[in-house]
């Protein structure tokens, strides 16, 4: 955990909630079966089978659901009392750190200082209302290169690459790219200034919110847009083409993955200076930092790159750490399924054998990663189980057919591993999310809705006569409510089965008392949990529903 600001200091509370290794990503066993979830889950995966077949996993499900279950908590009850605490804190920011899957933990005037200052300061506008491949690859490309020993290995990063792009310049390189592309109409109907319109409508629409105030982003790509690395590439290969080629003194290699650099100078280090001073006076947003080798050493990615001092050869690799990194991985208590944790321990062994370029490199990483998994509650002979069937995998598997349906269900220990079997004798497979997690209980950065401005949910409507309207919407609940109140008002008893109970027995409903019983932004799974909700809740009209049997 990492504690910014001059009087921050971590309470017992918050290490109770956040140390031992836990981290956001700890998810938090359930108090109570989420029945409806499930139900809705099998139900939208037998309308993917036969009728005959459904029934019988419909059948076999619920004998699965119906037998009594006690889920034991993940955390003590000091723990939980100290959670509702921090989750009521108003006067502290908990966040995920950018790199090292560290915790954030602010003051809540810092940070809404700091936010406030970065809106001043950068390119943004207020607005009125709400409006590179990887490190296997590049491993591959080292093992073909060599290297002397006057040559130098160097880094370059380039500056908060994304909020940096000049965006007309790169739409107008897109449209070059465009207007020369002779096999563009086999790919799209649109001509080429309805594509650039529309790509310049989802660029320069980008907004985000800080508590009850919108802004806009004036310069650059906006971070978390699924088309700011896609522009920012585009970009970057014109600069390149442009400038990086053309210099007099070339880079021998010039690997770029997003906004990092790995080049390899055979110029000297006062060419090298002369190069970033180049690189830096084209364009006036796009800044370029250098690290240079060190003991002949450089790190990149997640590698640490030696050079072979005693022969003119290439290199040795082993996996580098930044000094940001926290060792926080999945923790083993997390309610997470078992698959899950051996899945890490699995991509930590991958990621060893990969990077290290000779044995004793990689045995003293299965050592690292023993130790750090054991601080994550990992048991170590898990670990050397999991590290044998790594190494020695079973060639008995019988090839698997492709499943005649995917079904995706909440993990509930001594549950959903039943429901997995099962629906492996149907041929399903079955897969585990988790929800309740501590970072969904405790970061929040965006003001909490009122209930009524909730989307996307399954709401109730109370009646004097002591039943309930359900329903569901995807817009928000008090525009939906509004609706049904014209209807009322209206006599429009065609358009809402609400305003018929109104008007066929004279009763008074109770607007004010609306409630959401469950968000879900799927249309068909909020359509199966509305049914569900009518069936189990004696909703006043259970018509026009998906049948739930």
């Amino acid at each position: 955990m990492i504690p910014i600001g001059k009087k921050m200091q971590l309470t017992q509370k918050t290490n109770m909630c956040l140390g031992h290794k836990k981290g956001l990503n700890f998810a938090l066993t359930p108090k109570d079966v989420p029945t409806l979830d499930i139900i809705t889950s099998i139900e939208e995966t037998c309308q993917k089978l036969s009728e005959d077949v459904s029934n019988e996993f419909r059948i076999r499900s619920k004998m699965i659901l119906e037998k009594p279950l006690k889920i034991k908590s993940n955390i003590s009850k000091e723990e939980m009392l100290a959670l509702k605490e921090l989750k009521n804190d108003k006067d502290i920011k908990i966040l995920p750190a950018d790199k090292g899957n560290a915790t954030v933990i602010m003051n809540t005037g810092d940070y809404n200082s700091k936010i406030s200052n970065l809106i001043t300061e950068g390119q943004y506008t207020k607005l009125n209302k709400d409006p590179t491949k990887n490190t296997p690859h590049f491993i591959e490309k080292l093992t073909t290169i060599n290297i002397n020993s006057t040559e130098l290995l160097v880094s370059f990063d380039v500056v908060s690459l994304f909020t940096n792009v000049p965006v007309d310049k790169t739409l107008s390189i897109v449209r070059n790219k465009l207007e020369n592309d002779n096999n563009l109409k086999d790919r799209t109907k649109l001509n080429v200034s309805a594509f650039m319109e529309l790509l310049t409508l989802c660029i320069k629409t980008t907004y985000f919110q800080l508590e009850n105030d919108f802004y806009q982003q004036d310069f650059g790509m906006a971070m978390g847009s699924s088309l700011s690395p896609i522009m920012s590439n585009i970009f970057m290969e014109h600069f390149e083409e442009t400038y990086v080629k053309s210099y007099i003194n070339k880079p021998k290699i010039w690997w770029r993955y997003v906004d990092d650099v790995f080049s390899i100078w055979p110029h000297g280090q006062d060419n090298l200076t002369d190069f970033l001073n180049f690189l830096n006076n084209i364009e006036p947003t796009i800044k370029f930092t250098l690290e240079l080798e060190e003991n002949n050493k450089l790190p990149f990615l997640d590698v640490m790159i030696s050079k072979n001092t005693e022969i003119n050869s290439n290199f040795q690799t082993n996996v580098y750490r930044k000094k940001t990194n926290t060792n926080r991985y999945l923790n083993f208590n997390s309610n997470h399924h078992l698959s899950i944790k051996k899945g890490v321990i699995k991509s930590l062994y991958d990621r060893a054998k990969l990077v290290s370029s000779n044995v004793n490199f990689f045995n003293q990483e299965k050592d690292h990663i023993k130790n750090i998994l054991k601080e994550n509650a990992y048991p170590i002979n898990l670990v050397d189980r999991a590290f044998l069937q790594i190494e020695n995998p079973s060639h008995n598997n019988q090839q698997r057919q492709n499943p005649v349906a995917n079904m995706t269900i909440p993990y509930i220990p001594g549950i959903s591993e039943k429901l997995k079997k099962l629906g492996n004798n149907f041929n399903i497979r079955t897969a585990f999310k988790t929800n309740n997690t501590l970072r969904s209980i405790l970061t929040h950065t965006k003001p909490i809705n009122k209930e009524q401005n909730e989307k996307n949910c399954i709401y109730q409507i109370p009646c004097q006569c002591g039943k309930h309207y359900i329903g569901e919407t995807s817009r928000p609940l008090d525009v939906r409510i509004k609706e049904h109140k014209n209807y009322v008002r209206n006599y429009q008893v065609d358009r809402s089965n609400l305003a018929q109970h109104v008007w066929d027995n004279h009763h008074q409903i109770n607007w004010k008392e609306a409630s959401i019983i469950q968000k879900e932004q799927n249309f068909g799974k909020r359509k199966l949990k509305e049914s569900a909700c009518i069936q189990l809740n004696g909703g006043v009209f259970p018509n026009n529903v998906f049948p739930v049997k």
